[in-house]
Parts: C-alpha cells; sequence; structure tokens
C-alpha cells in the first residue's frame, strides 16, 4: 500500500473549477512533497449518492487538474474512491470531495448527493478521513450541467481561500472523531465557520407532484424557520457550516441488548 496526503475528487467531473480550486487549496497546505493526487468522474455525477459501477469493468484515463495528475473514472464518485484506494493500493491520509456547485444541505441531500457519497465510501468503506464541500449557487447549470472549465465562476479565491483553513485543521490537527465534515459555503464571500448540526429537511420541499405519474424530488424552495444551531439555519445566514459526521451503523452496545432481549424474549 502506497501512502499519499490528500486524494481530491468531486461529482461534477474531472473538469469543473470547482475540483481545481480543491487541488490548489490542497497543494497549498502540503505542498508538492505533500502528494496531492485527483481521481474523478469524467462526467457530471450529481446526486448519485454511493452508487458504484458493478457487473463490468470500471473504465479510467489519466488526467491532469491543476498540475496535478491522477485518473478520471467513467463512473461514479465512490467508483474514484474505490479505484484509487481499492484498486491501486493508494492510501491518502485525508479525501476531499468538491467544491461541489450547489450544497448538501439536511439529512436526505447527504445521503443523495455525489459529493457526499465520495466521502461516505472513503470513510465508511476504508477509514479514511474525509471532506465533502459545496458552495451555494442558484445557477443550475453549473448544478447539473456538464463542466467543460469555461465557467466564469472562479472558486480558487472563494471559497478556495477558506477552504485552505480548513483543510489545515482537518489534515493536521485531525477532525474531532468525526469521519467525514459536511462543509457548505455560502455564496456571498465570508470568513465566519461555524459547527453545526444537521437539519432533518433541507432547502427543498420532496412533495412535489407534477402532474399524473409525475414526481419531482427536487421540489420548490421552502421557507420554514430552521433550527438555530442547523447547517441550514447558519448557512442561510451567510455562515460557513461545518457539520462533523460519524458512520457507525451497529454497535457493540446495540448487539449486547439485542441478544439479552432475544434470550428473554417469550
Amino acid at each position: 500500500m502506497m501512502n499519499i496526503g490528500i486524494l481530491c475528487t468531486n461529482d461534477d467531473g474531472y473538469r469543473s473549477k470547482g475540483l481545481a480550486a480543491s487541488v490548489k487549496a490542497a497543494l497549498s497546505v502540503v505542498g508538492e512533497e505533500g502528494k496531492v493526487m485527483v481521481c474523478a468522474p469524467y462526467s457530471q455525477q450529481s446526486a448519485c449518492g454511493t452508487k458504484t459501477t458493478f457487473g463490468k469493468p470500471l473504465e479510467y484515463i489519466e488526467i491532469e487538474v491543476a498540475g496535478v495528475p491522477g485518473y478520471a473514472v467513467k463512473g461514479t464518485p465512490s467508483d474514484a474512491i474505490r479505484l484509487v484506494i481499492g484498486g491501486l493500493r493508494i492510501r491518502p491520509k485525508l479525501v476531499i470531495s468538491g467544491i461541489n456547485h450547489g450544497v448538501q444541505i439536511g439529512v436526505l441531500p447527504v445521503f443523495i448527493s455525489g459529493t457526499c457519497g465520495a466521502a461516505i465510501t472513503a470513510a465508511g468503506a476504508y477509514g479514511v478521513p474525509a471532506l465533502a464541500i459545496g458552495y451555494a449557487t442558484n445557477d443550475l447549470s453549473l448544478i447539473f450541467g456538464e463542466h467543460d472549465g469555461s465557467s466564469p465562476l472562479d472558486l480558487s479565491q472563494y471559497p478556495g481561500k477558506q477552504l485552505e483553513k480548513i483543510i489545515q485543521m482537518a489534515f493536521y490537527v485531525g477532525m474531532g472523531g468525526a469521519h467525514f465534515w459536511n462543509i457548505n459555503f455560502p455564496e456571498e464571500p465570508t470568513d465566519k465557520i461555524v459547527f453545526t448540526d444537521m437539519v432533518k429537511h433541507g432547502f427543498f420541499d420532496e412533495r412535489v407532484f407534477l402532474g399524473e405519474g409525475e414526481f419531482c424530488n427536487i421540489g420548490t424552495k421552502r421557507d420554514a424557520e430552521f433550527p438555530k444551531g442547523t447547517d441550514a439555519y447558519h448557512l442561510r445566514n451567510g455562515e460557513i457550516t461545518i457539520t462533523p459526521c460519524v458512520l457507525r451503523l451497529t454497535s457493540p452496545e446495540l448487539i449486547h441488548a439485542l441478544e439479552t432481549e432475544f434470550k428473554n424474549f417469550k
């Protein structure tokens, strides 16, 4: 197993300026000697969660992003993580997924997000801590469209420079026991960072039926008030939010309790 410093990936595709911004931020923190690597989807993979290629070979090509070599997979963000760690046997100290065009706010959006899907795969399946990063934008062409590097939106200054501070803490200090951080930047530049809880429902109402046999799983914006202390509340308040997330699917305590209950069950 070969060790490197940071692996950068995303769900918008390897030509996204958000990925280039995260690569530059990673380089500024660990330097070239810190061994930054890129492996990202070849094309747009938003809202694919932890979907993975199964039953056929995963194709990949060599690429370069912001001067850093790596690979583009003809698959999903989770595929990118699996290729590097499981296939190529390269283990990073930290995975950075993003910067995504669009935010991951609320429990359901986190599980749907391809950006978070990469972080969940890295942290949950391989034990590598990860950062999942979203940037608030209302431009649907950036959220769901293909990226070819021609977008006028430059994320290397903001949120790129603020991301550097977050990477420094995660890489050199640690993540406080969290398996991954879900990080979201408001559209307007700020340097205020808050650690938050995760709201149950995100910014969108899921129950929108377009007509008979048609259901929209994005919905319309919710005008509801969000509880103070949650990611939705503070992002709407113009602050950078970091939600520490844990991936513990079971526990010895739960196993012991159920074994006892089962023995006593009549």
